[in-house]
């Protein structure tokens, strides 16, 4: 039977054998594991938290006139429809010069360019009274 303890300048000490120390050491790793997995979740879980409040907050334009709300609508592109026409429907003083709001808008839906297809779904910012 192994020695499992030693005397050290008057005091006994026990050792671990190899196996209790192989297992205690394994259940560390798995713990710093699942620690730092954890972390990583919460970090991912606070980021989406933060991105989603971004996106949908309503952003507060003062104009003189009153305030007015920024709001998003989807809109499903019809045949023969161009970015233009959408966005003279929705176009507003508060939104700029239509070019600042047609660059929004591709900004928006992640646009190299002006063409649209029918059948495609675009995000429209528009403005309304709170």
């Amino acid at each position: 039977m192994a020695n499992r303890s030693m005397t050290v300048h008057g005091k006994t000490i026990l050792r671990e054998t190899p196996k209790r120390y192989a297992k205690k050491s394994e259940y560390r790793e798995k713990n710093i594991i699942a620690l730092i997995l954890a972390l990583q979740i919460s970090f991912f879980l606070l980021c989406m938290a933060m991105i989603v409040n971004h996106v949908t907050a309503p952003v507060q334009v003062n104009r003189g006139k009153g305030e007015k709300v920024e709001r998003y609508k989807s809109v499903t592109v019809c045949s023969g429809e161009s970015l233009w026409e959408i966005s003279r429907r929705y176009y507003t003083d508060e939104c700029g010069s239509m070019e600042v709001y047609i660059k929004r808008i591709m900004k928006l839906n992640d646009m190299q360019d002006e063409r649209i297809h029918t059948g495609a779904c675009l995000v429209i910012p528009y403005y309304e009274p709170p």
